[in-house]
């Protein structure tokens, strides 16, 4: 239950990188959402991987809570969004630290978080 609850997480969260890099203005940070959705794909691979799923599928669409990012990040900005990614990025490192079998992605993740700020 635990690795579907991070699937589903990693998946969301690239998602929500593929939209923030679709509707940025600045072609340098949408090409680091981009790198950052990468980076999410990998992590939702792992958690695949070790529920013996083997073709991920879900898109941006998928995900009805995404609306309201693609609606403000279109509407008045990427930059609108950037504190409350800072937030959720944080909310995540600290569930990976505690669980003996996500340790090892919170390297990666501060640098995800790092790159939110």
């Amino acid at each position: 239950r635990r690795y579907k609850e991070y699937l589903n997480a990693e998946l969301e969260a690239a998602a929500m990188y593929q939209i923030l890099a679709n509707n940025d203005h600045s072609p340098e940070r949408a090409e680091i959402f981009s790198q950052l959705m990468e980076s999410e794909m990998r992590h939702a691979n792992l958690w695949a991987d070790r529920l013996g799923i083997f073709q991920l599928h879900k898109t941006a669409q998928e995900y009805i809570e995404l609306i309201y990012i693609r609606l403000i990040s279109r509407w008045f900005g990427v930059e609108k969004i950037l504190p409350w990614l800072a937030k959720i990025e944080s909310a995540e490192i600290g569930a990976y630290s505690r669980d003996p079998e996500g340790k090892e992605l919170v390297s990666n993740m501060i640098k995800v978080a790092d790159l939110t700020r």
